[in-house]
């Protein structure tokens, strides 16, 4: 004869096996909604300044021979009230996201695209910069962006140094939403490009 006890111990343990797998299936549902939303929430407007990322980016893809990945970061810079500078330029480490600054991710024609405001941005250590990105969130990016570079770091414990490419970078300047100066230099994108606003007024 079935004791009593053993009776409820069974009806228990089935009530926690259903609680158990419901929960299960939520966690995996929530997970693989998460895994569906997309990183980026904004686009840009302007079609000139996107027309100009696809064509930095084809000109930066014949260093991906070399690299683990090749990304496009766009520096922005107000000049004045009406004139905008955007400075394209490689994003071929991962290092090179560490020290990047306070940015946001768009995504342009089904490419990632850092943007990076120039405000608030020192050389120099991490420390001296406004804002700086989390050691997680580093290395979360890390393992998306550049995942070779992430798995050497999982398996020696440690990051190599990677090689140095530096090719040209492309200087945009636009008066509200119209490209007046266009070109191709070496250099950093804080430095000085001598245009004249007055021909366009």
């Amino acid at each position: 004869m079935i004791r009593h006890s053993h009776i409820k111990s069974a009806a228990w343990g089935g009530v926690l096996f259903v609680i158990v797998s419901a929960l299960t299936w939520q966690l995996y549902k929530f997970s693989s909604m998460e895994s569906k939303i997309p990183y980026c929430y904004i686009k840009i407007n302007n079609p000139i300044l996107e027309e100009e990322i696809v064509q930095y980016r084809d000109y930066i893809d014949k260093y991906k021979k070399w690299m683990d990945s090749v990304y496009v970061e766009v520096s922005m810079r107000t000049i004045s009230d009406s004139v905008t500078r955007y400075v394209l330029s490689p994003v071929t480490d991962c290092y090179d996201i560490l020290y990047m600054g306070p940015f946001f991710i768009c995504n342009v024609r089904g490419n990632d695209t850092f943007f990076v405001p120039t405000a608030g941005f020192s050389f120099g250590k991490r420390e001296r910069t406004l804002f700086c990105i989390s050691d997680a969130n580093y290395w979360l990016l890390t393992k998306k962006y550049f995942p070779k570079r992430y798995a050497e770091k999982i398996t020696k414990g440690y990051l190599s140094n990677s090689m140095n490419l530096h090719p040209e970078i492309c200087f945009l300047t636009f008066l509200n939403d119209s490209l007046i100066d266009k070109r191709y230099q070496r250099g950093l994108f804080l430095d000085s490009i001598e245009f004249n606003i007055h021909k366009y007024e």
